[in-house]
């Protein structure tokens, strides 16, 4: 009896090697202990907040003069007006406008983009830099004013969206794709007169609608149907990419554990520098190399920004040239039967 049980759970390691199950257990580990290596850490050097000071709206000269003498606190630059100033913001260039208090020209008021972690470092450094040069005396900094001011649901949607479309690409449509290919229906379709570009394009329909149902659902519960029409194509041109990058990743899989287990790995890492880069400086390094920046970004900006300008044409660009490669590789892998 005891043999029987060794030999059974052995078996079962065998298919488990075999389905990439062990990799998975693996991979995930490794994951996560770099995932914390690349978040800020309270013991690691500080990162110099970015702090924009306007020529139009100049500032009490001393308050400045302290706060360019502390170059590792803050790195300082100069923007002409308030407006570039609120784009540079948006497009996270600087971490905050630094403006004078129209009640107290003495003291300054803090304008970010958010009131995420970045904005409480600018008051913490603040706080530190004027109590080290005049001890405890009233704060220089009057008010913290922030561009996003939606409701946390709102703020949480974009982070929502990406995760709904990140996990029909790389889990549904997958293992949809390697059931087929386990139960040989996509080898008989292939011999029928069907082509393959038909049975790609009906591919993709079907992942696009499973996506544009998910997001649909939560973009009602969050009473947010009524968006610019740079959203709706920002999400058409999101669906496409990765749809086509879950059909590639489906052909290289011969089963359906196969497509889980790469489903996951290549899941993570899409999902969190986005997701995250709002949290951590190694992220927001990281993710713009991602494609899922491209389009976490604009519907980022579209959402918490309320910018309907057409300035997503090189997300948009690249998007569909990832998606274009993803179908190109994916109808060369059903063109030669691989992994059938």
């Amino acid at each position: 009896m005891f043999r029987h049980v060794i030999m059974l759970v052995a078996h079962d390691l065998a298919v488990a090697f075999k389905n990439k199950t062990l990799i998975l257990l693996i991979c995930i580990p490794l994951f996560v202990y770099g995932t914390l290596l690349l978040v800020d850490r309270s013991d690691a050097d500080p990162v110099a907040t970015r702090l924009g000071f306007l020529v139009t709206e100049p500032i009490d000269p001393a308050v400045r003069e302290h706060v360019e003498s502390a170059p590792a606190a803050f790195s300082v630059r100069e923007i002409a007006d308030r407006d570039e100033g609120i784009r540079l913001l948006k497009a996270r260039t600087v971490d905050g406008l630094m403006v004078p208090d129209k009640e107290d020209p003495a003291r300054v008021v803090v304008i970010a983009l958010n009131r995420g972690p970045a904005t409480l470092v600018i008051a913490q450094h603040m706080a530190a830099l004027q109590i080290a040069v005049e001890g405890e005396r009233a704060s220089w900094l009057s008010a913290l004013y922030s561009l996003q001011s939606d409701a946390l649901e709102i703020q949480a949607m974009p982070t929502w969206i990406l995760m709904v479309v990140l996990l029909v690409a790389f889990f549904v449509i997958p293992a949809q794709l390697a059931e087929e290919k386990e139960s040989q229906t996509l080898l008989g379709l292939l011999q029928t007169p069907m082509r393959e570009g038909e049975w790609l394009a009906a591919k993709l329909l079907y992942g696009i609608i499973l996506m544009g149902t998910a997001v649909l659902a939560l973009l009602a519960l969050g009473k947010s149907l009524y968006m610019p029409w740079t959203f709706w194509i920002t999400l058409l041109v999101g669906y496409f990419v990765f749809g086509a990058m879950g059909v590639a990743l489906g052909f290289l899989c011969r089963n359906q554990a196969s497509a889980r287990t790469l489903g996951v790995i290549v899941y993570l890492p899409l999902l969190l520098p986005a997701a995250l880069s709002e949290q951590s400086h190694s992220f927001r390094l990281i993710a713009p190399f991602l494609p899922s920046h491209a389009f976490f970004g604009p519907i980022q900006s579209i959402l918490l920004d309320h910018d309907s300008a057409t300035a997503y044409l090189t997300q948009w660009l690249l998007l569909v040239l990832m998606g274009v490669a993803a179908c190109l590789v994916a109808y060369r892998l059903m063109k030669a039967r691989w992994l059938m």
